[in-house]
This record gives C-alpha cells, sequence and structure tokens, in this order.
C-alpha cells in the first residue's frame, strides 16, 4: 500500500488524540502539499531514512525550518502507526537527520515602486485583491490572519487593527483558532490604509464576520485569492519569481525597520515570539538597498 493510500485509510487512527482540531488541520496540510508530492507513490513498507532526507531536501524549498520540521512529525506519527499494524518495523524518520537549523528561507522584499506597481496590476483586477494587499503590506498580518478580520477588529481611534484570530489548514479542514502566537496583539493602522478599511467595512457591514468577500460572495482562501490574482505571475514580471504572499509581511516588517521604529515595538507589531526572530529582519533593512521602503505614516 502506498503512503497516500495508507494516509487516507487510516487518517483518523493517526490523528487520533491530537490536541485540537487546527492541529489536525495542520497536519492535513503537511501531508497534502509536502508528503504526498514527494513521498506519495512509495510503499509504506519500502519508506527508509534516505528517502526521507531527499524529501526534506525538497520541503524546505520556500519554507521555514519550522514546516520542515512540522512536516517531518507528520509522517513519523503515520510511521509510528504503521509500526504498530506490523507494516514497518521502525521508523525511518527517527534515523533520518533532520534538516540543519541554519535553514532559513531567505527574506525577500519589494521596493515601493514595486509596491505601488503590484496594487496597480491587482487592482485591474478587482479592487477587492488590492485592497486584500494594501492590507498585508501595511500592517504586516499574516494571511491567515488577514482572512480572519472582522470590522470589528479595526480601531480608528486607537490606529491599531486587533489581530484575534486566523485560519489555518486548507480545504475543507481549515478551522479558525488564535493567531500563531497564541496571543492576540495590535498591528498598525496607518493614515494611508484608512480609506481602504472605511471601503470594506462599507461593503460589508459594520456587524460583519468577515472583512472580506469573494467577487461572487464566496469566502476566500489564501489558494483561491493568488489563483484569481495572478499573483505569481505579477510579481515574476517586476523581476521576483521567488517572492511568495508571506513577503508582503517581510516588505511591512522590514518597512518598519528602516523608519526607525523601535526593535521591541516590531516584535510586538508583527507577532514575533522572540527578538531573534526580528533580528532576522534587521539584517535586511540595514543594507544598502537603494529602494529602501518606506511604508508608515506617522505623522
Amino acid at each position: 500500500m502506498s503512503i497516500a493510500s495508507y494516509a487516507d485509510r487510516y487518517w483518523s487512527e493517526i490523528v487520533y488524540g491530537l490536541s485540537s482540531d487546527q492541529n489536525i488541520a495542520n497536519f492535513r496540510g503537511h501531508l497534502s502539499i509536502r508528503v504526498i508530492p514527494t513521498l506519495g507513490d512509495v510503499r509504506i513498507g519500502d519508506l527508509n531514512s534516505a528517502m526521507v532526507e531527499r524529501a526534506q531536501a525538497r520541503w524546505a524549498v520556500g519554507v521555514s525550518r519550522t514546516v520542515v520540521m512540522g512536516t517531518r512529525s507528520f509522517l513519523s506519527r503515520l510511521c509510528a502507526h504503521a509500526i504498530k499494524q506490523g507494516v514497518l518495523q521502525g521508523n525511518p524518520v527517527l534515523s533520518a537527520k533532520k534538516p540543519p537549523r541554519e535553514l532559513r528561507r531567505e527574506v525577500h522584499t519589494l521596493a515601493r515602486v514595486e509596491i505601488d506597481q503590484l496594487l496597480g496590476e491587482l487592482q485591474r483586477r478587482d479592487e477587492l485583491y488590492s485592497d486584500l494587499a494594501s492590507v498585508a503590506v501595511l500592517t504586516g498580518v499574516r494571511v491567515g490572519e488577514l482572512l480572519a478580520l472582522r470590522p470589528s477588529d479595526i480601531s480608528f481611534e486607537d490606529r491599531v487593527i486587533r489581530v484575534q484570530r486566523a485560519w489555518s489548514g486548507t480545504g475543507r479542514n481549515r478551522v479558525l483558532g488564535p493567531p500563531k502566537s497564541g496571543k492576540i496583539r495590535s498591528a498598525p493602522l496607518p493614515a494611508s490604509l484608512v480609506p481602504t478599511l472605511n471601503r470594506r467595512i462599507d461593503v460589508m457591514g459594520s456587524r460583519a464576520e468577515s472583512l472580506w468577500r469573494g467577487p461572487r460572495g464566496s469566502s476566500l482562501h489564501h489558494g483561491n485569492v493568488i489563483a484569481r490574482t495572478g499573483f505569481k505571475e505579477i510579481v515574476t514580471s517586476l523581476g521576483h519569481p521567488e517572492f511568495v504572499w508571506h513577503d508582503l509581511r517581510a516588505t511591512a516588517i522590514v518597512g518598519w525597520l528602516r523608519s526607525g521604529v523601535p526593535l521591541t515595538v516590531v516584535r510586538d507589531w508583527a507577532g514575533h515570539a522572540s527578538i531573534s526572530t526580528t533580528d532576522r529582519y534587521v539584517r535586511v533593512a540595514r543594507s544598502d538597498y537603494a529602494d529602501a521602503v518606506n511604508l508608515l505614516d506617522l505623522q
């Protein structure tokens, strides 16, 4: 039986005992996005540590070490179940080398002129999508947090957006839970974003359960936003083929640092667990990049 078939047949047993629906949704994402494309056709009894290490190298492209370790954790859980059934003699994930700790995706950012070009292209497709990207690149909220925002999360008086929840998982396994850090935080609301947010509240209503709705009234998730906007084609045409939606967040963080926002404030706005995470962006912000981004209107 292939790994893909095994996971499908015994899914409920493999994830039994996990602490939350969000963890189950994350494991479903690891399975569908990384495990099946790299190891799905491998017979479960043939899996070995060398295969796992080769797969890890492919998983690492464009993602953080945390994502790779999460995928590895899911695969190990699947193998542990197979051992109980006598399909495997040992767990090849445990004998496979872990990815190096220095494994980190390069930080990609856009210059101010490139941001304007991106927003202009998205605007031509639908104002909704340029609004989404504007909020992402000015507030630094993660995509799951962005799509979970409600009108009630916006405080124009305090100039903040309260990040209280986030979507995680994929497809039917999407769940609404707390932000990645597990803590509610406040992201900045620059003056230039006020008209955009007022427009969204006017469209959705001040008591709506979401700040966003698709062109035909459908719900939005990361996949259909990328597909409908042609985001990848746009950023590639700007000379940034490696740029992904999450890099809008990186652009915001680097912009804050270049604007002189204190490191501890940037950490809190971004929802980083520690200063060491924020420091990764400091190295980019201190570069000699000629078109340094100045995103905040702090007047």
